[in-house]
């Protein structure tokens, strides 16, 4: 295994009240920019086609106090991140998205050391290159938190062992533009265990586009689970999707177990409504 480069290829349900206006975080100097050939990933080699992707986590820290257009409370909705190339036999593949605490606000560690997971979700990605993903997701963070956001694809090898013909790979959007902080990357099989900056990996211009989305404000409305400022069934196919991941959020009453009370508990939120 090693790194190898790839070439260019409100008003419902008892929501009141005006919904504060979205903003989005980047650390991307420009983000809607995507440079071919510009990005890395642990992979076979370039040369051993079909080129196909291991087990792979791209990485942003956002410390809140950063933004000045971040005046309180940081209501995450959605995760926008670049896709340089992206191709499996489905035509599509499953990506994971992350959202974490960083509890000592500096450069991200290791989750489970600095870092605390708060909310995940998956969003389909299909065959392409040059293309903007969106994945919606919700959290909310305090001032004078430090979010760190992750993205990560599976290791494709270990999923297509055979035939050799198969072609099943990720590799996220990225410029040379300019950055405000560093881009990490971790990818076990490479031996990069935790996020790494990708300089030190000797890849100073991938800067990876990777951008939250959010409101300022009070916190978001509990049963408004997909963060559209609606409440409907949605949000219950919503929940339950977060509770079969695990997600911390689908702990509806806070007992630090997940279990038939929370649907209880998500009900009854969900029939109170936000004031």
């Amino acid at each position: 295994m090693k790194i190898g480069t790839i070439s260019c290829l409100m008003a419902a349900c008892g929501l009141a009240g005006a919904a504060s206006a979205q903003i989005t975080l980047s650390r991307s100097t420009v983000n809607n920019l995507i440079v071919a050939g510009n990005s890395v990933a642990c992979a076979t080699a370039a040369g051993d086609p079909p080129q196909r992707t291991t087990s792979n986590f791209y990485w942003r820290s956002y410390k809140l106090s950063d933004f000045p257009a971040v005046t309180g409370p940081f209501n995450v909705q959605s995760v926008t991140f670049g896709v340089e190339d992206a191709a499996h036999p489905t035509l599509t593949q499953d990506v994971r998205v992350r959202l974490y605490k960083d509890t000592d606000g500096g450069v991200p560690t290791a989750v489970g050391t600095d870092l605390t997971q708060v909310a995940e979700a998956l969003v389909a990605v299909p065959d392409g290159q040059a293309q903007f993903i969106t994945c919606p997701i919700v959290a909310n963070f305090a001032q004078t938190d430090t979010i760190v956001v992750s993205v990560d694809s599976q290791d494709w090898q270990l999923a297509f062992p055979s035939p050799t013909t198969v072609s099943a790979r990720f590799f996220i959007g990225s410029n040379n533009l300019g950055e405000t902080d560093p881009s990490y990357l971790s990818a076990v099989p490479c031996g990069i265990a935790n996020p790494t900056n990708t300089t030190t990996i000797g890849f100073p211009n991938m800067m990876i586009i990777l951008d939250l989305t959010g409101t300022v404000g009070a916190a978001a409305c509990y049963p408004d689970c997909n963060g559209d400022s609606v409440l409907n069934l949605s949000d219950f196919g919503c929940f339950t999707t977060k509770f079969a991941l695990g997600d911390a959020y689908a702990d509806c009453n806070g007992d630090g177990i997940r279990n038939l009370s929370d649907f209880g508990c998500f009900t009854t939120k969900f029939a109170l409504g936000c004031p």
